[in-house]
């Protein structure tokens, strides 16, 4: 049954407006918002519920649904109605719900822990979580909800794994997301459920693809939507240097700011801020972090205090007399996926806090996807352009706009939100008409799109491997949905692909995975990129020094799979720089390092058709090479790292298990030496340095980029490695010879080097 809630439906608890208004079919019904009597009170945390959770409530009993209303349209009391519902059937009820990213399911983990404890009021575990965050984590299997990612979830239930065992039902939210990267392993779960029978709901924002996914799962009950609790007023503003006001183009000749870029972002600066002053929360959606950084690094000259400590930029080069505005104790913030754990943390609550003086928060559209961050503003930067075949594409994409403007809307606090979306660079043939190619894109234009991307084929590929470890044949991939869209052709890529699965041994004669079949699937390492690995790792290599060995360390790239390592070279373009650099300090033949990079780059580029792509692929293998090797963080002056390198710890424990049982399993005889190199990897992963030299990062207050001076000078006096942490102290009388070696800035990160050593000597001293 489809049933369609109409815009002129009304949620006014205040003004007593409730009525909703829905078509089943032709008919159009009129109903109240239900209100909340005793009984439910415990289940159900409102006062009323709101329009789509009435329709919800009245019309949901059991089996596979689909819910596509907008952002903030109150689906969070969807999965509130959904436990009360077969809780009163089965006490026994047990159901899990994933999402796309760590960042929500962390937020709704603690929502739905508060949520059961209100309502059982004991000590009880009633809700676990599982993410990559958690990767050896023990899930405990009685409780009542588990919250969990995509990739987290595709592994349990590919693998079987105890946890999904006598689940009753899966919530997947942001479902929309399976046609872009984030939801990659979404059809992998939607085959393998369906074929276990487990009940599904399906939560979008925004679903082009209704349809089809109606077919699919052939759901029972399907409610659409554009009903929004706050009404949106959009906009749009075309930058231009004609349609920019003089007075504010004066003001940038006055700060000798020429570039049109510079100009843009500070136009869209000066209206978050004239938002901002009169008590507004704003967000600014960037189509890049690049972009993202380049907003923060402006917002000085409006003497905007910056909410972030890891920054890309130096806060001292701030200049008090080039502010445009006078600034009123606000504080603006980037927010992306990269930021530190513990600050975006604290971005994100100081953003929701009414009192708070954060009032301008930057993000790319990661953001986007369900983190509970409403504004009453946002401005949507998009830029317009031909794609390789003539086609305009967008960035962000039509359903990332709509899902930004989800943002926008502030319930109980605000009645209106406001939208600007904010073009750059648009052709002239859809310049008028901009507003309408956004919002009435055409769902098979997504698919194809989707079906163009390479990063498909990596998904194929892990679930031709799934379908292998339960039936042993490809059955699965054919009772997917990919084969709704491919039809023929997926025959000829899932044939090719099952050839490759056994000509690189992840499966058998009998058709049963191996030990690297198996391995792929429980750490989510496509084929291609495992194999790779393995066959550049254990090669006979004579590019080492000591621990430094580059068929290692660029082998184990590979496993890196889901870090693109560009922060340095889309923010900085320093590429070539850095080269110079590497084989400044490293003396390795330059044809034997790009040979094994080309290597690793036809591994990582196996299914790329986009030559833009693997540029990119091949530069994040060099960047990768200049972060592991102390290059980069000896050519910057960051005391912390920033983007994606902050937080190459969480990459260090996923590594730990995964080598540990590669190097378990191929037991060679040079096994101690390989736990040895593993050891000093790890640390040289987290810290940007060599790992020759990375046990320094046990010492205390020694990170980063205090290692990248030590390396200079070690470097400098062909110190080519140290045995152990306290053997830094035999070079403690190098550093007063380093004078000439180092600049201005390091020359006082040296001082503190130096006292850190000093009190470490004198702990040796007292030890002996």
């Amino acid at each position: 049954m489809d049933i369609y809630i109409l815009e002129n439906s009304s949620f006014n608890i205040e003004k007593e407006q409730l009525n909703i208004y829905y078509k089943i079919e032709d008919k159009i019904n009129k109903d109240k918002c239900v209100k909340i009597e005793q009984d439910l009170k415990d289940f159900i945390p409102y006062e009323y519920l709101n329009p789509i959770q009435t329709i919800f409530f009245k019309y949901y009993e059991q089996g596979n649904c689909i819910v596509s209303t907008p952002t903030s349209s109150g689906k969070t009391g969807i999965i509130y109605i959904t436990f009360y519902k077969n809780y009163q059937k089965n006490k026994d009820f047990k159901f899990i719900y994933t999402a796309p990213t760590k960042a929500l399911i962390e937020e709704k983990f603690n929502e739905f822990s508060r949520y059961f404890n209100n309502i059982f009021k004991d000590n009880k575990k009633r809700v676990d979580i599982k993410t990559g965050d958690y990767f050896t984590k023990k899930v405990d299997k009685d409780c009542i909800l588990i919250t969990t990612t995509f990739d987290s979830l595709a592994i349990a239930l590919r693998n079987n794994l105890d946890w999904i065992d006598n689940r009753n039902l899966i919530i997947i939210d942001e479902v929309h997301s399976f046609i872009n990267n984030m939801g990659k392993f979404i059809p992998e779960i939607l085959a393998i459920s369906l074929e276990k029978n487990i009940p599904l709901i399906l939560l979008s924002a925004t679903l082009p693809i209704i349809n089809d996914l109606k077919d699919y799962i052939k759901s029972d009950l399907n409610i659409i939507s554009n009903f929004r609790p706050v009404k949106l007023n959009k906009y749009h503003i075309h930058l231009t240097k004609d349609n920019i006001e003089r007075s504010f183009l004066n003001k940038m000749k006055e700060l000798k700011i020429t570039k049109a870029n510079d100009m843009y972002i500070l136009y869209v600066l000066k209206e978050a801020y004239n938002r901002a002053i009169l008590g507004e929360k704003v967000i600014i959606f960037t189509w890049s972090k690049k972009l993202g950084w380049q907003f923060l690094q402006k917002s000085i000259l409006f003497n905007l205090k910056i909410f972030n400590k890891t920054i890309n930029f130096e806060l001292e080069n701030k200049s008090k007399n080039s502010n445009v505005n006078e600034n009123k104790n606000i504080w603006i913030a980037f927010h992306n996926a990269d930021i530190p754990y513990d600050e975006r943390k604290e971005i994100e609550e100081a953003f929701r806090d009414e009192q708070s003086d954060l009032k301008i928060l930057i993000s790319t559209q990661t953001l986007a996807l369900g983190v509970n961050l409403p504004a009453d503003t946002a401005f949507i930067n998009i830029k317009a352009y031909y794609n390789d075949n003539f086609n305009i594409s967008l960035l962000p994409s039509n359903l990332d706009i709509i899902q930004e403007e989800g943002r926008v809307g502030r319930f109980g606090l605000k009645e209106e939100g406001f939208s600007f979306r904010t073009t750059w660079s648009v052709p002239y043939n859809i310049r008028k008409n901009i507003d309408y190619f956004i919002d009435n894109f055409d769902s098979k234009l997504f698919i194809k799109k989707y079906l163009d991307n390479s990063s498909i084929y990596n998904n194929i590929f892990l679930l031709i491997l799934s379908s292998f470890k339960i039936f042993k044949d490809e059955r699965l991939i054919y009772k997917s949905i990919f084969y709704r869209y491919l039809k023929n052709s997926l025959k000829e890529i899932a044939y090719y692909l099952t050839d490759l699965l056994k000509k690189w041994e992840f499966i058998d004669k009998n058709n049963e995975l191996t030990f690297k079949g198996n391995l792929s699937l429980f750490t989510n390492i496509p084929p291609h990129y495992l194999n790779g690995f393995l066959s550049i790792y254990y090669t006979n290599n004579d590019i080492k020094i000591k621990y430094f060995d580059i068929n290692k360390i660029l082998a184990i790239r590979l496993l890196l799979h889901n870090k693109s390592f560009n922060s340095f070279n889309e923010m900085y373009s320093k590429l070539e720089n850095l080269e110079k650099n590497f084989f400044k300090y490293y003396n390795f033949p330059k044809f034997k390092i790009k040979n094994i990079i080309l290597k690793i780059t036809e591994y990582m580029g196996l299914f790329e058709l986009d030559e833009r792509n693997k540029e990119k692929i091949e530069n994040g293998v060099w960047e990768y090479l200049f972060w592991i090797s102390s290059i980069i963080t000896s050519d910057t002056s960051f005391i912390k790292p920033i983007g994606e390198y902050s937080n190459l710890y969480l990459e260090a424990n996923y590594l730990s298990w995964t080598l540990n049982r590669i190097i378990k399993y191929y037991n060679n005889p040079d096994k101690l030496n390989e736990v040895n190199f593993l050891k000093r990897y790890l640390l040289s992963l987290i810290y940007g340095c060599n790992p020759n030299y990375s046990v320094l990062a046990k010492i205390k207050n020694i990170a980063h980029k205090r290692l990248a001076i030590i390396f200079k000078i070690l470097s400098y006096f062909n110190v080519n490695y140290l045995e152990t942490e306290k053997d830094i102290l035999n070079y403690i009388d190098l550093f007063d010879k380093a004078k000439n070696i180092i600049d201005n800035n390091e020359q006082e990160e040296l001082k503190k080097i130096k006292n850190i050593l000093k009190e470490l000597k004198l702990k040796q001293n007292i030890i002996i």
